[in-house]
């Protein structure tokens, strides 16, 4: 008999854990099943928010009244290049100026004395470009911290005329926009007076929702720097070439090759185009 009693007693903890156990699984998958709604109501929220962003980049309201009849009194016959509405396509951006897209810029002259300063996308667009005459300091995943400690000390060293400082950095931390700003225009008081030229390239677009970066973010942090920046320092608007020419990433924040390289011909683009401008006022 008590052979038979501790077996029921047995098999009634059993049942009752297996019924405990039973009921935790059915909560957790509850649970996970409230999970996947609130992730997949979560994601459509982005989704449409980046579509807004995306149109917002690219809304055109027209010119007001008064100024169509001003310049068509003016007859002014120079059009502007057409433009379409951007497309998606997984981790591309076509782009929104037919005959831009795909444009990779070559200087006809490459600029001597060019250092890059920048985070993991300066690190990607060495590696693209190959074999070039440049010196390199960047880093994966830098940002503000990065330039003030590490970059800027090894910076002052080379400081001396006929530098040019490219800098890209910015989409690791976005809110650090003015602080940026504030530290190039302190550097640049001094450098500028040795024979530097300082260039300050734009915080390049993301694909929205692949990265923990957004281009609201970005747009924010770009227009702070422009604002901020002194006029001794070079602007390089390299965030709206790419939305023009299109542009792929591989995981919504690191582009392809072809992107990287279309980013460092824009660049020594413009830098040899200002060469030539300083030549001409000198």
């Amino acid at each position: 008999m008590r052979g038979n009693r501790a077996y029921l007693i047995i098999m009634g903890i059993i049942i009752a854990l297996l019924l405990v156990l039973l009921v935790a699984v059915m909560i957790d998958r509850n649970m996970y099943l409230s999970r996947r709604e609130m992730e997949k109501a979560e994601e459509e929220l982005r989704d449409e928010e980046r579509k807004k962003t995306i149109a917002a980049l690219f809304e055109d309201d027209g010119p007001a009244d008064d100024e169509v009849n001003a310049e068509e009194e003016e007859d002014i016959t120079e059009a502007e290049p057409e433009r379409r509405e951007i497309e998606f396509r997984g981790k591309k951006v076509i782009g929104a100026v037919p005959d831009m897209e795909g444009e990779i810029l070559k200087a006809d002259n490459e600029p001597e004395n060019i250092i890059f300063v920048g985070d993991s996308r300066t690190v990607g667009m060495k590696w693209a470009v190959g074999k070039n005459k440049y010196k390199w300091i960047a880093e994966s995943g830098m940002g503000y911290g990065w330039l003030t400690g590490t970059a800027g000390p090894m910076l002052a060293v080379s400081a001396n005329a006929g530098v040019k400082m490219v800098f890209n950095l910015g989409v690791n931390d976005p809110g650090n926009g003015e602080r940026y700003a504030e530290y190039i225009n302190k550097k640049a008081e001094k450098w500028c007076k040795a024979g530097v030229t300082i260039y300050y390239v734009s915080v390049n677009p993301v694909i929205d929702g692949c990265s923990n970066a957004t281009n609201e973010k970005v747009d924010a942090c770009n227009e702070v720097l422009k604002k901020t920046l002194d006029e001794q320092v070079r602007w390089i608007d390299t965030n709206t070439y790419l939305f023009d020419r299109g542009f792929n990433t591989r995981d919504g924040l690191h582009y392809d090759e072809d992107t990287y390289r279309a980013i460092y011909g824009y660049i020594l683009k413009s830098i040899e185009e200002d060469e030539a401008e300083d030549a001409q006022t000198e």
